[in-house]
């Protein structure tokens, strides 16, 4: 059985999924409570750090085969740490799912802003998904 996988940033635009994992999983949104999501520092895409109080809407992809998740393991890159957390359906069911975060010794690489989907898809996705599909092609 593979792993739940909890996506706050780029990941949640299903072209850049298909770039990386080659197909779209099984998915639904969800809700990753207790973290906050910042826009890296001179970048166009997210981490999340521990916020207490605060909480991140997402999507979750359900049963990811482990050969996928080295995939992600690998273009997320060594900036996020992979952890297990709790995540909340909109049934307000909760599941266990890995998430990519920002370790706290790294918090200074991200802007004191939130980062927006919106203007992401507005501005960089297209860019950042041909980045993706060449990255994964030289990185693999």
């Amino acid at each position: 059985m593979g792993k739940n996988i909890f996506a706050y940033g780029t990941l949640i635009f299903h072209d850049v999924v298909e770039a990386v994992c080659g197909y779209i999983p099984a998915h639904s949104p969800a809700t990753l409570k207790n973290f906050a999501r910042y826009v890296f520092l001179d970048e166009m895409y997210p981490g999340v750090v521990e916020s207490q109080g605060d909480s991140v809407s997402g999507t979750v992809y359900r049963d990811v085969p482990e050969e996928v998740v080295d995939r992600l393991d690998v273009f997320e890159g060594e900036m996020y740490l992979r952890v297990e957390r709790r995540v909340e359906l909109p049934s307000k069911e909760e599941l266990l799912a890995q998430v990519y975060v920002i370790p706290f010794s790294r918090r200074e690489l991200l802007a004191k802003r939130d980062w927006s989907p919106e203007e992401f898809e507005r501005n960089s996705l297209d860019e950042f998904v041909s980045f993706s599909r060449q990255w994964m092609k030289d990185h693999l």
